[in-house]
């Protein structure tokens, strides 16, 4: 496959999950809930968890802002619900190396990986982690409290 049609694929891949974002909406009884901003592009997500054990068993989210923004929240919870913490954590690590340009990706990251080259646009790599980074939060909190 070319450079130019794997751009091409990367693009319908993230225009496809602004457009119709999976996981979009509120959970009804959530453990967890966070809202994260973005003052450079004016995003916000906020982020709903249920954990079952060491399991993220469902993540939502509802917000506004860019098309990289929402994207990237509806990838993050396609790639985390149902996931042992473990794996949600070694996600949230890969991807941060993915789109700081640190790592590379992995089928582990799914969608997620056309990420790989927001790191050549510094002023995108935020709007790409804002949901990763409040997840990441969410799992902090959870860890403090057992």
């Amino acid at each position: 496959m070319s450079l130019s049609n794997l751009n091409q694929l990367y693009r319908q891949v993230l225009l496809d999950h602004a457009r119709y974002p999976r996981h979009q909406g509120t959970l009804p009884a959530p453990d967890a809930t966070l809202t994260v901003h973005n003052p450079t592009c004016g995003d916000t997500i906020s982020l709903n968890v249920a954990y079952d054990g060491d399991r993220l068993k469902q993540i939502t989210f509802t917000g506004d802002g860019c098309t990289i923004s929402q994207a990237s929240a509806s990838m993050l919870c396609d790639q985390m619900t149902d996931q042992p913490l473990t794996t949600v954590q070694a996600k949230l690590d890969q991807f941060d190396q993915l789109v700081t340009g640190t790592g590379t990706a992995t089928d582990l990251l799914g969608d997620a990986a056309v990420f790989n080259e927001i790191h050549q646009f510094p002023t995108r790599i935020k709007c790409a982690l804002l949901a990763w980074k409040a997840l990441e939060q969410l799992i902090t909190q959870k860890e403090a409290q057992q």
